[in-house]
């Protein structure tokens, strides 16, 4: 199923180019969206940072393809640190200009998985399963030992 979150209201989906790919994965029963605004509310910068944070919250990892210095993946990816959210990376081309953060990453980052072809994403979503999994049981011991302290 696919999770979508907006940067917008629900009944004003952005880009306008996925219109109809928004109301496909509705019709179609594919999956379904997400918005902390208001129905009819525009798409913004500042919604469109926010989004980030909700989007790297529901995922087991943050994958980074291409970003400037200055594009909106900087958010996401400090969402992702502050929410302690694994990282990937897909291993830039030396061609492509705008790589600033994904070289960044693959250099400063020390616990970032590298994607360097397509076969490394089987096994880098598989650790990443892992991850979870070990988070959710760290979760889920420490909550029955905070109930355990009222007894």
């Amino acid at each position: 199923k696919v999770i979508g979150v907006l940067g917008s209201g629900l009944l004003n989906p952005y880009p306008k180019e996925n219109v109809e790919l928004f109301y496909e994965i509705i019709n179609k029963g594919k999956g379904f969206f997400l918005s902390e605004h208001l129905p009819n509310d525009p798409v913004k910068k500042s919604t469109l940072a926010t989004r980030n944070r909700i989007s790297s919250a529901l995922s087991i990892g943050n994958v980074f393809i291409e970003g400037s210095a200055k594009s909106g993946i900087r958010y996401q990816l400090k969402y992702a640190k502050e929410q302690n959210k694994p990282i990937v990376v897909l291993k830039p081309k030396e061609d492509n200009p705008n790589v600033a953060i994904p070289n960044q990453l693959i250099t400063k980052e020390k616990n970032c998985f590298i994607i360097e072809s397509i076969d490394d994403i089987a096994p880098i979503a598989k650790k990443l399963i892992e991850i979870n999994k070990k988070k959710e049981n760290l979760n889920s011991i420490n909550k029955q030992k905070k109930l355990s302290d009222f007894k």
